[in-house]
C-alpha cells in the first residue's frame, strides 16, 4: 500500500507540474497572438502609407511631365509662329519680284 501511495504521489506531482506548464504555455501563447496582432496592424498600416507615397509619387511625376509638356508646347507655338512670320515675309519677296 505504502508503494501505491509513493506512486499516487508521485503522478499526483507530475499532473501540477503538467498544468502549471499548460498555463505558463497558453500565457506566453496569448501574448505571443497579442504580438502577432499588433504587427499585423503595423504592417497594414505601413502598407496604406507605402501605397499613399507612391501615389504621391505617380502624381508628382505626372506634374512635372504636363508641366515640361506645357513648356515644349508653348516653345513649339513660338516657333511655328516665327516660321509663319518667315513664310510670309518669303512669299511678300516673291510677290514684289513679280
Amino acid at each position: 500500500m505504502a508503494d501505491t501511495s509513493i506512486l499516487l504521489t508521485g503522478i499526483e506531482y507530475k499532473v501540477r507540474k503538467l498544468i502549471e506548464r499548460q498555463t505558463l504555455l497558453n500565457s506566453r501563447l496569448n501574448g505571443l497572438q497579442q504580438e502577432n496582432d499588433l504587427l499585423r496592424t503595423k504592417i497594414v498600416q505601413q502598407e496604406e502609407t507605402i501605397n499613399q507615397i507612391t501615389n504621391q509619387t505617380n502624381t508628382n511625376n505626372i506634374v512635372q511631365s504636363l508641366g515640361n509638356e506645357k513648356e515644349t508646347i508653348e516653345r513649339s507655338k513660338k516657333r511655328v509662329q516665327q516660321m509663319i512670320g518667315e513664310i510670309d515675309n518669303c512669299l511678300e519677296l516673291l510677290n514684289q519680284s513679280k
